[in-house]
Formats: C-alpha cells, sequence, structure tokens
C-alpha cells in the first residue's frame, strides 16, 4: 500500500518453522485494502539463520519478546491504527506480548489478531505430563541441542500446492532446540491456564481469534477457552468450519474469507 493509501497497518508474526515470505498472498491482499504489513523472520527462522547452529535457536522467552518490541519501536511513524497479529506459535507469542510487553509500547497497538493460536496441541498430539517433564530437564542440561521435528504437512492446509511447498521449503527446516520447545510449551500452558490474562484496563483494546474446526495441530478448544475467558469488551471470535490449520493458505475462496475477515474486522476499527 502506498502511503497515501494507508489506512491501518499490521505487525505479523509466523509460526514454527516458517518464514516471512510463506504469506504473500495474505499480506498482497491486505495491503491492496489499504492495510500495510511489516513482518520478519523470527530468530532461528527462515533468512535470519546463517549457520547450522542458528536453526531453531530462538534463544528464551524474553528475547523472543524483546524481537517484537524492537520490531514495533523500529518501524516509521504514521498516523495510522496499528496492529499486531500472528499465526499458530507466533498467535500465542502475540498473547504474551499484549501482557507482557513495554506499556509504552502495547500503548501503539490498536488491537490483536490470532489466527490457530498454538495455547495447546491438539490430543493426537499433546505429549504425556512425563514427557513434558523430561524434555524440561533434558533443556536445563542441553538448552542448545537441536531436535528436529517432521511436519504434518497433511494437516497444515488442504491446498496441496502449500503442502508439497512446506516440505521442499528449504527455508523449513522443521529444527528447534530443547530451550524453544519448553519456552513454546510454557508459553502456551501459561496462556491457557491464564496467567496472563489481560482486560481493557490494562491496555488490552481488541481482539480478533480465529481458528479452522478441523485443525488437527492446535487445540481449537484451547483457543475457545481462552477467548471465552477474556473480559475484553471488544472481541470476535470466527470458527472456520472445515478449515485445518493454516486458515491463510487454504484453497482460493476459503482463504479470501479469511483475508476479507481480517480485512473488515481491522477497517471497521479505523476512524
Amino acid at each position: 500500500a502506498t502511503d497515501d493509501h494507508i489506512k491501518a497497518r499490521l505487525i505479523w508474526l509466523h509460526g514454527f518453522s516458517d518464514h516471512c515470505n510463506n504469506y504473500h498472498h495474505f499480506f498482497t491482499s491486505l495491503a491492496k485494502c489499504g492495510v500495510a504489513v511489516h513482518s520478519f523472520d523470527q530468530r532461528g527462522f527462515g533468512r535470519s539463520v546463517h549457520c547450522p547452529s542458528d536453526r531453531g535457536n530462538t534463544g528464551p522467552t524474553d528475547t523472543v519478546l524483546s524481537d517484537i518490541t524492537d520490531l514495533i519501536t523500529s518501524l516509521p511513524s504514521l498516523d495510522v491504527p496499528c496492529f499486531l497479529g500472528g499465526h499458530s506459535v507466533g498467535g500465542s507469542e502475540v498473547l504474551l506480548w499484549a501482557a507482557q510487553g513495554p506499556a509504552a509500547v502495547r500503548a501503539t497497538i490498536r488491537g490483536y489478531i490470532v489466527e490457530a493460536p498454538l495455547l495447546r496441541l491438539h490430543p493426537q498430539w499433546q505429549p504425556s505430563s512425563v514427557v513434558v517433564y523430561l524434555i524440561r530437564i533434558a533443556a536445563c542440561l542441553m538448552p542448545r541441542l537441536r531436535v528436529h521435528q517432521p511436519p504434518r504437512v497433511e494437516w497444515t492446509c488442504r491446498d496441496e500446492q502449500i503442502r508439497e511447498h512446506a516440505v521442499s521449503d528449504p527455508l523449513c527446516h522443521n529444527t528447534a532446540t530443547l530451550e524453544s520447545i519448553v519456552s513454546t510449551f510454557i508459553r502456551a500452558e501459561e496462556l491457557e491456564r491464564g496467567v496472563h490474562d489481560r482486560s481493557e484496563e490494562t491496555g488490552f483494546k481488541s481482539l480478533w481469534m480465529g481458528h479452522g474446526d478441523e485443525d488437527h495441530i492446535a487445540s481449537i478448544d484451547a483457543s475457545r477457552s481462552y477467548f471465552d475467558r477474556s473480559n475484553i469488551k471488544d472481541k470476535t471470535f470466527v470458527t472456520y468450519e472445515g478449515f485445518y490449520h493454516i486458515i491463510h493458505g487454504e484453497p482460493e475462496l476459503d482463504k479470501e474469507r479469511f483475508v476479507n475477515d481480517i480485512v473488515a474486522w481491522i477497517l471497521h476499527r479505523v476512524p
């Protein structure tokens, strides 16, 4: 979007083993409607990986949140509403940053948009408490040990081309350090339990959540519970029937519906 066409801006966080170039259709569609999008390859993923030891090394949660703050504060000033959004792990990072980010920076965010946030894994993938305990011990001893997690492409979305790309894309390495895995689980667990719940009084102005009811990666029930528990007055939850985990990557008409929902929600909050 050109400067004179920009009505709002959206800062977007990608998910695990992902990168911002995988959102081309989503981002360009938003831009055509006057929503400027800013994103970056998060630490440990995409083009932020400069050597093999960088793969999946996100650092601790404090580092993840600090990177988000740095991105927001690095952007040139625009006199338009600013929104923060993310997908999957990026979605849970958005919710945590909304609770723990610097108050002065949070005050610049008009609302939050989360797509299929990872607050709990789908039951078929959720590890037992014993496994989680053992991983936490291992992470204390070997935090930089990298683990390869084979992609579950059959549950990403229903678009075969995007599934194939997820396997062939060299920037999607499906690797995480034990520290990163444990930090992700802790963030999700605390968000699900309500440890970081926030209200309008703390600057949490608006919330949009969307989740596919055929998502077999992130639990839609956990998203609904978070949403129902939230006391934010201006909140919207959209259930996408038949959609998988990557809502923005579903077949043409479905991904267009998702884009239209986001655009309408954002522009409704533009003065």
